[in-house]
């Protein structure tokens, strides 16, 4: 990336939640919303009417060497690994084929908001994974016609150069703290050893093949997806609970406002 700056799809999970019409905004926040693009619009409605179902979530694991991928399920409640996933070639050459290939699994899907793993300390590697993705999102085929290898030259022609990003762009991107996740998808994918130490499970994952090294970056995007979608399900059960207080509230007003006249009427 040559610029630093993120782009304004990085949203956190509250101003997602006010987006899709699950968090009140508050006093000092605008409630107007851009309906010129077709993808804002549907972010708004698609969980309306109390329900999770009609849109999905995509998760992504960003390694060196490979992006995996997951998927929420019709109900948005749970996470499920992708048999798909991206390989990245050195110094990303292959970026157009990885931004066609999430767009069109975003597309088939009806995705409406990637979550992203990241650390929860604060460094350099954060940004590097937060610049990879915005420009997996935002790709266009000409920054980077020129600097193909040709030695893949012929991988690449198995793809349309000149595709449009149909959703990447418009989607909002959420941060996920990825602590221990690929321990946790380790347990995963080899039952039975999810009580090894992370010093034990850091020797053995040194030792995985490519092979096994992708299935379990898949199962670490399901983990980074699933936290996601807890706290979303979360979110939402404190937005109801608030809501009903609130009606209560408003219940116990209204019946002192009318005990009260009551009470001068007969007066």
């Amino acid at each position: 990336m040559t610029s630093t700056t993120l782009s304004k799809q990085f949203i956190s999970l509250p101003q997602f939640l006010q987006r899709i019409h699950y968090v009140m905004p508050s006093s000092n926040q605008s409630t107007t919303f851009n309906h010129h693009h077709h993808h804002e619009h549907h972010l708004q409605s698609s969980l309306s009417n109390n329900s999770m179902n009609v849109s999905r979530l995509i998760g992504l694991d960003v390694g060196q060497k490979f992006v995996g991928i997951a998927l929420s399920d019709d109900e948005n409640r749970v996470a499920i690994a992708s048999d798909f996933g991206l390989k990245r070639f050195k110094n990303d050459h292959n970026m157009h084929e990885m931004s066609q290939a999430l767009d069109e699994i975003c597309e088939q899907n009806n995705v409406m908001a990637l979550v992203v793993g990241v650390p929860s300390a604060f460094t350099s590697h954060v940004l590097d994974i937060c610049h990879f993705v915005q420009h997996l999102t935002n790709y266009h085929h000409h920054q980077q016609q020129h600097s193909v290898p040709s030695s893949q030259l012929a991988q690449e022609k198995t793809r349309n150069h000149y595709y449009q990003l149909k959703r990447l762009p418009h989607l909002p991107i959420l941060l996920q703290d990825e602590t221990y996740t690929t321990y946790e998808a380790y347990g995963d994918v080899h039952q039975g050893k999810r009580h090894l130490s992370a010093d034990t499970k850091s020797d053995i994952l040194s030792t995985l093949s490519a092979e096994e090294k992708r299935h379990l970056d898949q199962a670490a995007a399901a983990r980074i997806l699933q936290r996601t979608l807890d706290d979303i399900h979360e979110h939402i059960r404190i937005y109801h609970q608030q809501k009903q207080q609130r009606e209560q509230e408003q219940q116990r007003r209204h019946g002192q406002d009318k005990q009260q006249r009551r009470n001068k009427s007969t007066n």
